[in-house]
């Protein structure tokens, strides 16, 4: 008997699923849950989707810096004035 009771589980539950079954309409994948020591913690940075990170953190980086340039004018042409 497992002894988590996740959000998960709750939806499996209610979509037909029973402990000790496996998943999917041939039922014949693996039963146990993969284990999660040594696995992907929130704070790790790979995965699906993390190279992709790399250019929306320079597009972010090259927003901002466009901002700082338009401020920088603005402030250096009223101060002209």
């Amino acid at each position: 008997m497992c002894d988590w009771q996740g959000v998960g589980r709750k939806v499996m539950t209610k979509y037909g699923w029973r402990e000790g079954q496996s998943l999917g309409s041939s039922v014949l994948g693996i039963v146990d849950a993969l284990d999660a020591e040594g696995g992907q913690k929130p704070s790790d940075k790979r995965g699906f989707g993390y190279e992709m990170s790399f250019f929306v953190d320079v597009l972010i980086l090259f927003i901002l810096t466009a901002h700082m340039l338009v401020f920088l004018a603005v402030y250096l042409h009223i101060r002209k004035m």
